[in-house]
């Protein structure tokens, strides 16, 4: 079988979730190129930009959505050429394309020297930046709709007093 130019942008952005100590599955979610299930609860969903420029450009097909329902969370990994991955949320996708469209959308990634990115798409800006380091961390770190019931308050913490080891442990993670 031929290697196919997609098989390195996608396998770039595998590789790195493979490595990531929570990761536990990736399965093909359709015949869809670059749409996958993560650890059976996220859908992540692929793009690649072979151009080697400072700003990397991606067009939607008004179909490339439908594959994503509304009942699993889903991410969209831009592959900036061979240089970085830009990784959004549902929310942040939504915010700067109409993913429900009749008609092409397109999405621009600018990398600064910062280590952020700058994105925006036919509907705007995206109102924050997107650290470079957000792929893979922020999917597996995220609280998922399934997952909410269940996580720890934002900024809580837990203190554990031992007064027969003498320690403390305190933590704000979730």
């Amino acid at each position: 079988m031929r290697i196919q130019e997609k098989d390195f942008y996608y396998g770039a952005a595998l590789a790195q979730i493979v490595d990531y100590p929570s990761h536990t599955s990736i399965n093909r979610v359709s015949d869809k190129n670059g749409l996958y299930l993560i650890n059976d609860e996220t859908k992540l969903f692929i793009k690649y930009s072979a151009a080697d420029n400072e700003e990397w450009r991606f067009t939607f097909k008004p179909d490339d959505f439908d594959d994503l329902s509304e009942e699993l969370e889903y991410y969209l990994a831009l592959v900036c050429a061979g240089n970085t991955i830009c990784l959004l949320s549902n929310n942040e996708v939504d915010e700067i394309i109409d993913t429900d469209s009749d008609s092409s959308q397109w999405i621009a990634v600018n990398s600064s020297s910062s280590g952020q990115h700058k994105v925006r798409g036919s509907n705007g800006s995206l109102s924050k930046l997107v650290p470079q380091n957000a792929f893979p961390k922020k999917m597996f770190s995220d609280v998922s709709k399934q997952q909410k019931p269940f996580a720890w308050p934002e900024l809580s913490k837990i203190n554990i007093y031992s007064l027969s080891y003498r320690c403390t442990i305190s933590t704000t993670d979730r």
